[in-house]
């Protein structure tokens, strides 16, 4: 997916302390005087003037890091086309290892690694940190047809874990650090479940149902994974601008506002998603206590002609997603499954009649009637629904 550069605190998970870096591989190389420094994220926010409009990419495959048109070295250069590797984050008394890697194309400055591994983690992650990788390049190399893009200041390949960003500013002003905490929601979202729809087109799903994600996809309201025409109506975009404002907050940031990114042209589009302190408390949760499956429970009763004809099953649910269900039966007994809203209005199901699925959109609850045709015995019913 392609990225623009986009550039309350919350009770959230216990606060990072007592975080040390050290470079557990960091390659050799020549600085050069002629080459410019990458900055630190500190520089990179002190350097932001404010006036950028983000945009970024996400991208279904990542490039070859030693591509000779990505790095257009120099035929003299004799370095490695990147410097850096894992440097090891202490984060709560856990060690995690974040590894980061800067295009030759800048001084070599393991110091600027370290930062930028610092910078992920005082950001609000979960397991999913270790599994980054970030390479930072010059603005041409991020912005050629190998890494993200024309007018690109950063990209996210998900296939990898790999994030893509410019160590230097823009000429527009964008704030990389503020694009870095984006792209790193995109990170997030690949490693998040919302079953039965793609996380990275339509957010994380706690996140998404309090944004109202399935009902306004359905009405053209929102368009997920679209990274053009309707970018700043993609809810993956919008689920990464949401957490950069949590995320800013959360690790001692000064945020951008929620409308400095968007083009004037945008600008009524994306002020109607500014978040609630209800939707951040849902990143909050996302990222500290992920949803990670359906909740399955099975169910029996028995029916017959000379009792109850109808069984009801009442299933609550605060979340977006899928129920699904399977029903066997004992004996003799013939049975027809039917299912609504909580208001009687049918659920569209796909499937049979004892074996059907249907989605649940903005819907905290629903019915399912087990009713007898004929015969005696029992049903037996396994339920999935996606839970709290």
């Amino acid at each position: 997916m392609r990225y623009l550069p986009l550039p309350q605190r919350l009770t959230h998970l216990a606060l990072l302390c007592g975080i040390t870096v050290a470079g557990l591989a960091a390659a050799p190389g020549i600085a050069s005087a002629a080459k410019p420094e990458a900055l630190t994220p500190l520089q990179a926010a002190a350097q932001a003037s404010g006036s950028g409009h983000g945009r970024d990419t996400i991208i279904s495959s990542a490039p070859s890091v030693n591509s000779p048109s990505l790095l257009a070295r120099s035929a003299s250069s004799s370095r490695a086309p990147w410097t850096g590797g894992q440097y090891s984050v202490v984060v709560g008394g856990k060690t995690v290892k974040v590894t980061v890697w800067l295009s030759s194309q800048f001084a070599t400055n393991a110091a600027v690694n370290r930062s930028w591994a610092l910078f992920y983690a005082k950001l609000p992650h979960g397991t999913e940190l270790s599994h980054l990788t970030l390479y930072i390049a010059t603005l041409h190399q991020i912005q050629s047809n190998n890494f993200c893009g024309a007018w690109a200041d950063s990209c996210y390949w998900p296939d990898q874990g790999k994030i893509y960003l410019t160590g230097e500013t823009p000429p527009d002003g964008a704030n990389i650090q503020q694009i870095a905490a984006h792209e790193y929601a995109h990170h997030i979202a690949g490693f998040r479940v919302n079953y039965p729809w793609d996380t990275l087109g339509r957010g994380p799903k706690r996140w998404a149902t309090s944004m109202h994600v399935c009902e306004k996809a359905a009405t053209g309201e929102m368009h997920p994974g679209d990274e053009g025409d309707y970018y700043y109506s993609n809810p993956g975009e919008i689920w990464a601008e949401s957490y950069r404002v949590y995320a800013s907050t959360f690790a001692g940031l000064v945020p951008d506002t929620w409308a400095s990114f968007a083009p004037d042209s945008d600008l009524a589009t994306w002020l109607g998603w500014t978040q609630t302190t209800t939707n951040l408390a849902a990143v909050a949760k996302d990222v500290s206590s992920p949803w990670a499956a359906q909740h399955k429970q099975s169910l029996t009763a028995p029916l017959g002609a000379s009792g109850t004809q109808v069984s009801t099953i009442a299933i609550r649910t605060a979340l977006d997603g899928r129920l699904e269900y399977l029903t066997t039966v004992t004996g003799t007994l013939r049975v027809r499954v039917t299912a609504t809203s909580a208001d009687g209005r049918p659920l569209a199901l796909s499937g049979t009649s004892t074996k059907a699925k249907a989605q649940l959109c903005g819907t905290s609850a629903a019915i399912i009637k087990v009713t007898r045709l004929s015969g005696n015995g029992k049903w037996k019913m396994t339920v999935g629904d996606p839970g709290n």
